[in-house]
Order: structure tokens, then sequence, then C-alpha cells
């Protein structure tokens, strides 16, 4: 059975270990200062970090579809619609040349409050 006395020890062990584990990390992985470090507008032009996301990416980023632009295979994408309900969105899209308003989608049929409230965070005009 160890004593009280033992314990400290342990500890102090413990704690040169993680202190030399941070001083060897240290010297694996040194800091640089800020001027020699290299900002991401200097490695890639600034003409490409402009650019919009192009719609088909979006999804993958978790952000929202434009429902005036996506196509039936984009809309799919969004939790919820599926291609009967995407096709139904164009064919409203089309004839009103456009969505103005999110809450348009309620006009869509098989969209009601409940499926409205479930699609709209994933979705922007």
């Amino acid at each position: 059975m160890k004593q009280k006395g033992d314990m400290k020890k342990d500890y102090r062990v413990i704690v040169l270990l993680v202190v030399g584990i941070l001083i060897s990390l240290q010297t694996v992985f040194p800091t640089f200062p800020a001027e020699d470090a290299q900002t991401l507008e200097s490695i890639v032009p600034t003409h490409l970090l402009q650019r919009p996301l192009p719609d088909q990416m979006r999804p993958l980023f978790f952000l929202p579809v434009s429902i005036n632009r996506a196509n039936a295979e984009l809309l799919q994408t969004i939790p919820g619609i599926g291609p009967t309900l995407a096709r139904r969105i164009i064919t409203l899209r089309d004839a009103r040349k456009g969505f103005h308003d999110m809450r348009e989608l309620l006009d869509v049929p098989g969209i009601g409050p409940a499926k409205f409230a479930g699609i709209k965070h994933s979705c922007s005009l």
C-alpha cells in the first residue's frame, strides 16, 4: 500500500513527463514570427477566394440551396424533398418566373406548414 509521500512523487513524475513532452513538441513544431507566416491570400490568388461556391457544392458544406436556381437533383439533397416534390417546386417556380419569398413554397402541393418548417433552413432564394 502506497503512503501519502509516495503519491506526491507519482504526481511529480507525471508533471515532469508532461513538461518534457511540451518542450519537445516546441522544438519539433517551432512557431514563426507573424511576418514569416504565409497568409491564405499570399498562397491562393485573390480572385479565386472571391468566387461564389457552385450550387452543386453548397449541400456538401451544409449551406442553403437556392430554390430559384436548383435543378431537381439538387433540390433532392434537401432533407424531406424527393423527386416528386422537386418537380412540383420547379413547375411552380417556372410558372411564377422564380420565387420572391420563401413562404411561396407553401403553395407547392405537398408542402404544408410542418414540411415547410422542416425544409426552410435548408433553402434560400
